[in-house]
């Protein structure tokens, strides 16, 4: 046994560090056993012996007992610290997390660094009330897929007595009768709006679906909607297509028509509601109907459908018809060439050719086949009243034309700017 130097315990002979102050033994020169010690020799006077300060505790007597640590009144005699080793370890984990930390990216199947989202679509803004028309809050965005379109006018919109414009901006502008859409002016972040008898449907970038006006039965029931990508209004319902290539739709039956029964529908790609039946393009460019028989269509990439009578488009420019009462004519379009898109009116068909001019059949009674004269036209939308006749068209500026029926002021529409491209 040995006395620490430090606090004067007892220590095993042999030990590295004190038990009880853990003071470091291996710093301390111990004489040899075998050699008697050496004489103590007298200090020179020129390097005097200085005191050395007594230590910070007394030693121990031997009739006080010593002090034990847990670990030596366990059993266990008292184990040396490896500062070194500790040291050592933390040192290599610190430089390892270094390197992984700064080098270390997560990449797609594309070999592309994967980013993280937009702000706006991770970081939605809280809008106080009071400044809700000011500053809409940002919601996150569904993109439609490659391939989807080819239903009706998204920008532009015809009803019986109304017409709805929408704004690059995502606001919607209205024109004649608007009962019931109050809320429409406070509508922000719409992508594509659809408007028939009194009901105007907006649907947001974030796949759900607005709709205000007089809620003639359960057309404007369109709350629960999630992962819209298109919507078509009627008088009689509302279809929204989904994210997925399938259809949903809310409203009355008319006559007994099924314009509802779109639940088995598959890789719908556009949808168009006419009052009582609907129209869905499938991706292989064949068309379903709830109603008037399509069944030999092929190659359509857009349809339209009103009241009485479906229009398709196809690849190659030209058009196709079919439908009831076809007493004025409107489905004259065997001759038409050169067609990006139709619009199905109550009582006429429209097309847009290639080189921005219009082409009309059908009733003339209100001058709704009054187009001749238009140009640079990107979007057309003709009405679905059965009273009035009156037809849209979206110029490469952003201002609408129309003419036909202005009886409710719905032609009022000389002030719309800024409408948002197709």
């Amino acid at each position: 046994m040995i006395n620490c130097p430090k606090c004067g315990a007892e220590v095993i002979e042999g030990y590295g560090f004190c038990g009880n102050c853990w003071f470091d033994l291996t710093t301390v020169q111990r004489p040899k056993q075998t050699d008697p010690p050496a004489p103590a020799q007298p200090p020179t006077p020129s390097k005097p012996v200085l005191p050395q300060p007594a230590p910070s505790r007394q030693p121990i007597s031997p009739q006080q007992p010593i002090a034990k640590t847990p670990n030596e009144r366990r059993g266990f005699a008292p184990r040396p610290r490896k500062r070194s080793v500790f040291y050592i370890v933390i040192l290599v984990i610190g430089l390892l997390g270094l390197w992984f930390g700064g080098t270390l990216s997560v990449t797609t199947q594309f070999d592309e660094p994967l980013t993280p989202p937009e702000q706006e679509h991770t970081q939605p803004a809280v809008v106080p009330h009071e400044q809700e028309q000011s500053q809409p809050a940002v919601l996150p965005r569904i993109v439609m897929p490659q391939g989807f379109g080819g239903g009706d006018a998204t920008s532009i919109a015809s009803g019986s007595s109304n017409t709805a414009g929408l704004m690059a901006d995502g606001r919607v502008v209205l024109a004649g009768s608007t009962v019931g859409m109050a809320d429409v002016a406070y509508w922000s972040d719409i992508v594509a709006v659809s408007t028939a008898s009194n009901i105007t449907v907006g649907l947001r970038a974030d796949g759900t679906v607005l709709a205000a006006g007089a809620a003639f039965g359960s057309r404007v029931e369109v709350a629960d909607w999630r992962d819209i990508v298109a919507v078509s209004a009627s008088s009689s319902h509302t279809v929204g297509l989904k994210l997925d290539g399938t259809v949903v739709a809310v409203g009355d039956y008319v006559l007994g028509q099924g314009q509802l029964n779109v639940t088995e529908w598959r890789n719908i790609i556009a949808v168009s509601a006419g009052a009582g039946h609907t129209l869905g393009l499938k991706s292989d460019g064949t068309v379903v109907s709830t109603w008037i028989d399509v069944s030999d269509w092929y190659d359509i990439v857009a349809v339209s459908a009103c009241s009485w009578h479906v229009v398709g488009l196809r690849s190659d420019g030209t058009v196709v018809a079919e439908g009831w009462f076809d007493r004025y004519n409107k489905l004259d379009v065997s001759d038409w060439h050169d067609i990006i898109a139709v619009s199905a009116g109550s009582r006429n068909t429209v097309g847009l050719r290639l080189d921005g001019t219009v082409v009309a059949v059908g009733s003339n009674d209100d001058g709704q086949l009054n187009v001749s004269d238009w140009d640079d036209i990107v979007a057309i939308s003709a009405d679905s009243s059965h009273l009035t006749g009156f037809v849209l068209g979206l110029r490469a500026d952003g201002t609408v034309v129309a003419t036909g029926n202005n009886e409710r002021g719905q032609l009022n529409v000389s002030e719309w700017h800024n409408i948002k491209m197709p």
